[in-house]
């Protein structure tokens, strides 16, 4: 198994952008509602929660952006 990218290394390979990516609402109400607080279950259940064309984050972007905003 590869060793886990720091934070800074991910910034580094991850597009930066000042936009809240569209996938965030979504993920943030599975958050507080069906999958109750569990981030997993979350990232899991969003791609079926998403409007048709938007791309689902990857798990290290998701990260990013939840760290970003303060969410995680």
């Amino acid at each position: 198994m590869y060793p886990r990218p720091t934070a800074r290394e991910m910034r580094d390979l991850l597009a930066y952008s000042n936009v809240t990516p569209v996938w965030l609402l979504y993920y943030w109400r599975l958050l507080k509602g069906r999958a109750a607080g569990d981030y997993a279950a979350a990232f899991r259940l969003l791609p079926d929660h998403l409007p048709r064309g938007t791309k689902p984050p990857t798990i290290p972007e998701c990260a990013l952006v939840l760290a970003d905003h303060g969410l995680a």
